[in-house]
């Protein structure tokens, strides 16, 4: 049983790994991945030495004052959607048979930017909705080859019919960003984790297990699973408790802060879950124990 089902995945790879959609989605994060390593390695040198709690200025009571590194590092995630984006266009029209494509990539590319810079109030920008990303830009970018398709007597790219088409797609990404923005998802996601059945260990156990399905999707977490969880209903009710009397018993002693953070992020998000997996299906004896 077991083996057939992972007969039937491999089979599912192999129909992904020839669609010409996920070709172009492949093609365009190879083509990132060298901007998103810089910015990686930025982040970790922030995070251990320039930050103001950094590791390192805390063990030696160094007192660095750099100023505008985390506003670069926020641009720079904004960035590297924007040539994701570009490069997507790129390749998917490539397979649409589509050479001559400028103004789309230019169009994703400024589209990306208005999505995530557009009135906020700072450079604190969500930028891990990378599946919201890739969904637009295919959008837009069918559009442009149906678009192209309607006007095939139309030689010049940059026609006035293209640049009507350019300002449209700008458009509506200037109306969709402010929900984007908002991540009415992640708000959903948190309205539900607020509830008791969160407490349980099977409630635990399915956060556990669909967390990282999530981030693999590109959805943006809500910050009871990326930060500090202070402000779950299980953790304040706690907190209740304790301040009214030391030696109370926890009425919830197991709860996102408690659990999730503890053993679903240890060494990255869904590794344990992964490794575990892994060991179960071991051929070696020796490597299961």
């Amino acid at each position: 049983m077991i083996k057939k089902c992972f007969s039937l995945i491999v089979k599912l790879d192999n129909i992904v790994l020839k669609n010409h959609v996920f070709q172009a989605i492949f093609s365009a994060m190879r083509q990132t991945l060298p901007v998103l390593a810089i910015d990686v390695y930025l982040r970790l040198l922030f995070v251990l030495f320039l930050a103001p709690n950094a590791l390192f200025p805390v063990i030696f009571n160094i007192n660095l004052k750099i100023t505008g590194l985390q506003i670069i590092l926020s641009i720079l995630d904004v960035v590297i959607l924007m040539i994701f984006a570009a490069a997507l266009t790129n390749k998917y029209l490539i397979y649409r048979g589509i050479k001559n494509n400028i103004l789309p990539i230019l169009t994703n590319f400024l589209a990306t930017y208005l999505l995530f810079t557009v009135n906020t109030q700072d450079f604190s920008h969500n930028v891990s909705q990378y599946l919201v990303v890739t969904v637009l830009t295919l959008l837009s970018s069918e559009s442009y080859y149906q678009y192209q398709r309607l006007f095939r007597k139309t030689l010049q790219p940059y026609s006035a019919r293209f640049l009507v088409w350019s300002a449209f797609i700008l458009g509506l990404y200037f109306l969709v960003q402010p929900y984007v923005q908002q991540t009415t998802l992640q708000l959903l996601i948190s309205s539900i984790l607020s509830s008791n059945f969160f407490t349980t260990f099977v409630g635990l156990l399915l956060v556990g297990a669909c967390a990282p399905v999530l981030y693999w999707l590109g959805i943006a977490l809500p910050n009871e699973l990326t930060s500090n969880q202070t402000t779950i209903n299980a953790v304040v009710k706690n907190l209740d408790v304790i301040l009214k009397n030391t030696h109370a018993t926890l009425p919830y002693p197991e709860n996102l802060y408690s659990v999730y953070g503890t053993f679903s992020l240890l060494g990255g998000i869904g590794n344990t879950l992964a490794i575990s997996f892994l060991l179960l299906f071991m051929s070696s004896k020796r490597k299961q124990n």
